[in-house]
């Protein structure tokens, strides 16, 4: 089944941020002609160059409409997608983190970070995104924790993009002891992403490159084989 969204694989998330375009739009005066009793309609314009529209004894003001010239367009990706984290909120851990630890040194006077940038800059990156923790399947924990480790040996960020709660993020660190560092993001926006919880999805320089459901979670083996430069 072809994937039209527009995180599929092969989408490139700059140009779906910015692929917007914005609409032309006309100011109508809707006056109300005392003569006829009929409302008439002016654009600005006209109603700019008509003096005779500003008699109050022939004409009385009734409202401002607003008139789609060209209609405009939202960018595939909005601003919807915004993964933060408040810097108070990280753990020890998160907070030791490579990725993180850099991110934080560059963003000094921020109380809250965001991954928006990033995702689209990195050489190379990956999103675990999970929309509901406690909805989640995670029963293949130690692959994921796997794949994380490999991650990082490789100085690849890779983050998990939630819509739950704190305490639900701190239950889920303890019980599964996924030191992974967690974004929070629109639970819409992600369930966009894709319908698995989780579900895994690699990035290069903005580009998604491989992208995996819950059941299609990848070995090391297999997305080094498919994956490594």
């Amino acid at each position: 089944v072809k994937d039209f969204r527009p995180y599929a694989v092969g989408k490139d998330l700059k140009f779906e941020m910015n692929n917007g375009k914005s609409g032309v739009y006309e100011n109508e005066m809707i006056l109300k002609n005392k003569r006829s009793g009929e409302e008439e309609r002016y654009s600005e314009k006209e109603y700019m160059n008509h003096k005779e529209l500003w008699n109050e004894r022939e004409y009385k003001f009734v409202r401002m409409d607003q008139r789609v010239v060209v209609p405009g367009r939202s960018a595939s990706v909005t601003e919807q997608f915004d993964p933060t984290r408040k810097v108070s909120l990280l753990t020890n851990s998160e907070k030791s983190n490579a990725f993180i630890t850099k991110l934080i040194s560059q963003h000094t006077s921020d109380k809250e970070l965001s991954l928006r940038r990033q995702v689209v800059t990195a050489k190379k990156m990956v999103l675990i995104s999970a929309p509901d923790l406690r909805k989640g399947d995670w029963d293949r924990i130690d692959k994921w924790k796997s794949l994380q480790k490999y991650f990082d040996q490789k100085q690849i960020p890779c983050v998990l993009l939630t819509a739950s709660s704190e305490s639900v993020i701190r239950s889920f660190k303890e019980t599964y002891h996924f030191e992974v560092p967690v974004f929070v993001n629109d639970a819409t926006e992600l369930k966009t992403i894709s319908r698995s919880n989780p579900a895994l999805i690699y990035l290069e320089n903005g580009v998604i490159k491989g992208k995996f459901t819950s059941i299609q979670t990848p070995s090391v083996e297999r997305f080094e084989k498919e994956f490594a430069d």
